[in-house]
């Protein structure tokens, strides 16, 4: 055989390296494989079944969760802080007051970190922007609850008073 010595050790030679890669045998176990990318190749059926295991490994290994949580905590923390830049230091303080009631008040550091949560286990996530015109910042009325992906598969009526 063919090799080196280096320092006590043998050396494979290079020839002898790369001789499993040009073994027929080797080439059978490719032959499935194709030039797509990943978001080309998954179709709806493996990016359904990727979901559902992804959500098993969330809801049965601690540590999947553990990592996916930890992910989201890391990304999002709070929430996010507005930092107004005018020249009007009592405009900047005044926005920044409003923002930080209003994510408050709409619990926006709950939803994306829930967002982050989906994105990382189930790969998307679906966000619903709406306006509340009812909603006052810092009073006690509740923002409606978040809607799962589950109840989103059927069209979701929004009714509105004229």
């Amino acid at each position: 055989s063919a090799s080196t010595v280096t320092r006590g050790r043998p050396r494979p030679s290079t020839k002898s390296t790369f001789a499993s890669a040009e073994s027929a045998a080797k080439d059978n176990d490719w032959w499935k494989a194709d030039y797509l990318s990943a978001d080309a190749d998954a179709d709806p059926d493996t990016r359904r079944v990727l979901r559902m295991r992804s959500r098993y490994e969330y809801q049965s290994n601690s540590y999947a969760r553990g990592v996916i949580q930890c992910l989201a905590n890391d990304t999002i923390g709070n929430g996010p802080r507005l930092r107004y830049a005018s020249e009007d230091d009592r405009l900047n303080s005044r926005m920044e007051r409003d923002f930080t009631a209003w994510a408050e008040t709409i619990h926006l550091g709950e939803k994306l970190r829930a967002v982050r949560i989906a994105r990382a286990r189930d790969g998307e996530a679906f966000i619903l922007l709406a306006q509340n015109p009812k909603l006052r910042t810092g009073g006690k009325r509740k923002p409606p609850p978040m809607h799962r992906k589950r109840r989103l598969r059927e069209p979701v009526k929004i009714h509105r008073k004229r």
